[in-house]
């Protein structure tokens, strides 16, 4: 990649809140996969394991995104609430795909990784929710 020292291009995924979700580069121990079928639905953003280069890896990560229109006032925290459920909800169909689970070695089908489960919510370009579900 021009410009870069490593030639390594770099993947990074930062939550609008500024809070750091995860990061991941091109060949590093995380392939970050988007709209991927999983149980009937489709993940937003994934982080998924490479146990060729990382076999000790303990974590993964599911990222369901839930977007408001902009303008207006601010969501109540009831509405805010509804989101992360109805995203709860979809994270909880997507991480019990047994294929998913069998191929990240998720602790849920008897290997090693624990599995987390994220929540963003926008308002525009405005970051309202950032919690694991």
């Amino acid at each position: 990649m021009p410009g870069s020292s490593t030639g390594r291009r770099r993947f990074a995924i930062w939550s609008a809140c500024g809070t750091r979700c995860s990061c991941a580069r091109a060949g590093g121990p995380y392939v970050v996969a988007r709209e991927r079928e999983a149980n009937g639905g489709f993940y937003d953003l994934a982080l998924s394991p490479r146990f060729d280069i990382a076999p000790q890896i303990a974590h993964a990560g599911l990222v369901e995104l839930k977007y408001l229109k902009p303008g207006g006032r601010k969501p109540a925290k009831a509405a805010l609430a509804a989101l992360k459920a109805e995203a709860a909800q979809q994270l909880d169909r997507y991480s019990a795909d047994s294929g998913l689970a069998k191929k990240w070695r998720l602790a849920a089908s008897g290997g090693h990784v624990s599995l987390h489960r994220l929540v963003l919510v926008f308002k525009g370009g405005d970051c309202l929710l950032a919690e694991e579900a």
